[in-house]
């Protein structure tokens, strides 16, 4: 929850499937951090899937690929993990049904939703429009130049 990326590794390596489970609140791990904008664990969990996968960093976000390295991290064997899943993980029904990316929508979290868009989220799982994206990225940039420090935004 807090970011700390030693015990983020950690906690993967030894059962990479805790990527996918889910909170009280149906979140997985990513959910919680694009929502909160931890973008050092947003880009851990994404590039984590990426090697479970057996991608390399030549083909990240081309998912299914295997590339050079092949090897995925310890306990990868059998893990159900892959970026797909990881990006298109939804929140229950109850919660509103959310992927990672739309939740960072929701929440405003510009830099996570880039980050998630550059990794190949797919747009089309998001029961979200362009207009309603870009009226939420409209009242962030706005609510940003109105403070004091918009270096927070």
């Amino acid at each position: 929850r807090y970011g700390h990326s030693s015990v983020l590794a950690a906690l993967v390596d030894w059962d990479p499937d805790l990527m996918l489970m889910q909170n009280n609140r149906g979140n997985t791990a990513l959910h919680e951090a694009a929502v909160e904008n931890q973008l050092d664990s947003v880009r851990f969990f994404i590039e984590r899937a990426r090697r479970l996968e057996g991608a390399s960093p030549c083909t990240a976000g081309a998912v299914g690929t295997t590339g050079s390295g092949g090897a995925a991290s310890v306990g990868a064997a059998g893990s159900g993990v892959s970026l797909a899943a990881l990006l298109q993980s939804t929140t229950v029904r109850e919660q509103g049904g959310h992927t990672p990316l739309l939740a960072a929508v929701e929440y405003g979290q510009l830099k996570s939703v880039r980050l998630l868009i550059d990794a190949r989220s797919d747009l089309s799982t998001a029961p979200l429009n362009r207009d309603r994206m870009l009226e939420v990225t409209a009242v962030k940039v706005a609510r940003c130049r109105s403070l004091s420090k918009p270096t927070h935004c």
